[in-house]
C-alpha cells in the first residue's frame, strides 16, 4: 500500500503509545509533503498500544492520553464539517 508514503492522503490521525512495541514500525512524524492539519501524528507519552482507543477512565487516564483523545475528536469534527461544505 505504499508503506510510509502517505503524504497525498488526507483526514488521517496516527497515534502511537510511547511504550508501544509496534511504534518503531509505524509513522512517527508528519510525512514529507503532507498537510499537517490533514495527516496528524501524535506519540502518547507513557502510552501503550491502542491506549487512545480504549475506553476512557477518569481515575487512571494520564493527561497525555486525554489530550490526544481530545485532539482526535477535534480533528474528526473539523473533517466532518469540511466534508459537509
Amino acid at each position: 500500500f505504499g508503506g510510509a508514503d502517505i503524504g497525498a492522503g488526507s483526514n488521517i490521525f496516527l497515534a502511537s503509545g510511547q511504550l508501544d512495541p509496534w511504534r518503531a514500525a509505524g509513522i512517527q512524524s508528519t510525512p514529507r509533503g503532507a498537510d499537517p492539519t490533514s495527516i496528524i501524528v501524535r506519540i502518547i507519552e507513557g502510552g501503550a498500544h491502542h491506549f487512545d482507543l480504549r475506553g476512557s477512565n477518569s481515575l487512571y487516564d494520564p493527561p497525555s492520553v486525554v489530550k490526544v483523545r481530545q485532539e482526535e475528536m477535534d480533528a474528526i469534527r473539523k473533517w466532518i464539517v469540511g466534508w459537509k461544505r
